[in-house]
Order: C-alpha cells, then structure tokens, then sequence
C-alpha cells in the first residue's frame, strides 16, 4: 500500500491538509497518516510538512533524528513537500527566527515582506499577505517543469515572510506583491515548496495537490 505521511507538528493544519490530500489522493491502495517519528515517517512514498504558525515553532518541533529521517527520505528520491511556514523550513533559516534552523535542503534563506505604498493611487501593500492572488509561472527556470502548475491561477496565501533562496533557478511560480514578485513556489528534484495554501484553495488547489502527488508518489 502507498502511504503519504503529513508531519504531525501539533495543529490543526496537519489534520486539514491531511483532509484535502485524502480527498485527491486516498484509496484503497493509499494511506494518508499524520507521522511525528522517524518510524512512523519509514517507507512514505511522499512526507508533506504543513504550515504553523512561526518558523521557530516548527523548527523547534524537528528534531535531530527526525531532521535525519527527513534527509534520507529526500535522499532516497521520494517528494518532501513543504506548505506555507513547511515551505519556509526546508531553508538554512529566517529572519523570523534568528538562531532557529530550517533543514537546509534548499539553499538560502527566508526575509520579512516589506510593505509599501503606491505613489500615485496611495494604496498601501499591508503585511502579512493575507487572501487571494494569482500564479505566475516562470518558465525560465530549472524547475520549470518539475511541479505541474496553471498560469494564473488563484490560490489563497497567509504569510508575513517569503523564501530567498540562493539559487533562483528553482523558483517555479511568483506571486506579484507590493512592488515586486515573491516566490510562490520552489521545486529541486524531489524536494518542493508551496508558499500559498493548496488545501484553502478550492478545486484549483486539490487539483495542484494532485498533480503533484501522482508525479511524484
């Protein structure tokens, strides 16, 4: 039987990204369970780690032998996949939380959104990015093809800081905010990370799930 795991970090996001994933992944040949240890994580065929709160709540909640069973989860080539503040941690750190580590699988690591004022209308860009925007995605990059996405399409995002990563290669999709675009999503070989909520974004957001659960798992 396929198990997909969802890091249990102690919240009620677990339960409900365990809900959405049941809904375009589960079957009778397919498990989806909330893991908290490095056995229970042994033999997912793909690990998501949902949002929390703050970085330094999740990152406080991996510890080391957990953080070991996560790295040869990736380095067996099955998908771990990171969610909102799950996204943030697959990072070095944050500015969120000085001294808190992420799990460094993808270099780099995650800023505070600047708010800002447009100068002619005075519309203000308000932190954090709370509610609906829309995908763009970048063709350009290595990952381009790694994580199925559709252009333009809009997802819910909930989030006060945004990925950096050193490597802008693996920026997959932005999203347009205040002055600029902020990777929305980040793909390197088995390893993702979604900025925006899937499982709070209606039918477009359990079709993204799906797609990439069934590329990778």
């Amino acid at each position: 039987m396929r198990r997909i795991g969802i890091v249990d970090v102690g919240a009620g996001g677990a339960a409900a990204l365990a809900g959405a994933v049941d809904r375009v992944g589960g079957s009778a040949a397919t498990s989806v369970e909330l893991v908290a240890s490095p056995a229970a994580l042994d033999g997912c065929a793909a690990l998501l780690i949902p949002a929390l709160e703050s970085f330094q709540q999740l990152s406080a909640r991996l510890d080391d032998d957990l953080r070991e069973a996560m790295a040869q989860h990736v380095e067996r080539g099955s998908l771990l996949m990171g969610i909102g503040v799950g996204m943030h941690v697959l990072f070095d750190e944050s500015a969120e939380a000085p001294g808190a580590r992420g799990l460094g699988l993808l270099a780099g690591r995650c800023e505070a959104l600047a708010s800002s004022t447009e100068p002619m209308t005075r519309d203000r860009t308000h932190v954090p990015h709370v509610g609906w925007n829309r995908l763009v995605i970048e063709l350009g990059g290595m990952a381009s093809g790694a994580v199925p996405l559709p252009q333009g399409a809009w997802v819910y995002f909930a989030h006060a800081c945004h990925a950096v990563p050193k490597d802008l290669a693996c920026v997959t999709a932005t999203v347009e905010y205040g002055k600029g675009r902020v990777a929305a999503v980040v793909a390197r070989d088995n390893v993702v990370g979604m900025q925006f909520r899937p499982e709070r974004s209606g039918a477009v957001g359990l079709r993204i799930l799906h797609a990439v659960l069934s590329r990778w798992s």
